[in-house]
């Protein structure tokens, strides 16, 4: 039988240590996501190395502004995350007032002011450039998706990666 050298169960042991430390510091990212609901294509997403960036699908945390609605009404975004593509990004000028959206001078959409089920919407409300990190995401493909125009610009810390369609329906 042959016994094991102390030096090498001091060392797994100390590389183990390291591993779960490193992994405490990094933030987990799903290699595969499914995408529940219509504002973007329903179906699964693979994880890219990709940089966020306009025109990107990104998946995030909801901002702090929209939590309290979330909470109460779709709560499974605040368990998992958000997959909302990029439409603003550094530089862009993204105004919304009680009723329109516009990024960089150009209405893009109408702001709701209730869901489709009667309760009263959260909303962002300003005219402002975006700086290094934020990002204003949006999608036209349904008129009650739960965007920027909501909770406002996600930062670069609450996305949690880069995302593409890999099947989809």
């Amino acid at each position: 039988m042959a016994l094991i050298n102390p030096k090498t169960i001091f060392a797994l042991g100390c590389v183990g240590i390291l591993m779960v430390g490193l992994s405490a510091l990094t933030r987990p990212t799903a290699l595969l996501l499914y995408n529940p609901s219509p504002s973007e294509p329903m179906g699964f997403y693979r994880f890219t190395t990709a940089k966020p960036a306009p025109g990107q699908l990104i998946s995030f945390k909801v901002p702090e502004q929209g939590r309290a609605y979330a909470a109460q009404h779709l709560a499974y975004v605040l368990r998992y995350s958000i997959l909302k593509e990029i439409a603003a990004g550094q530089g862009s000028t993204v105004c919304a007032d009680h009723a329109v959206l516009s990024i960089d001078g150009r209405a893009r959409a109408k702001i709701a002011h209730h869901d489709r089920r009667g309760a009263q919407l959260p909303h962002w409300q300003g005219c402002r450039r975006l700086g290094a990190g934020e990002y204003f995401v949006f999608s036209n493909r349904i008129p009650n998706s739960y965007d920027s125009r909501y909770y406002g610009p996600v930062s670069s810390r609450q996305v949690l990666g880069v995302y593409a369609p890999l099947w989809t329906w």
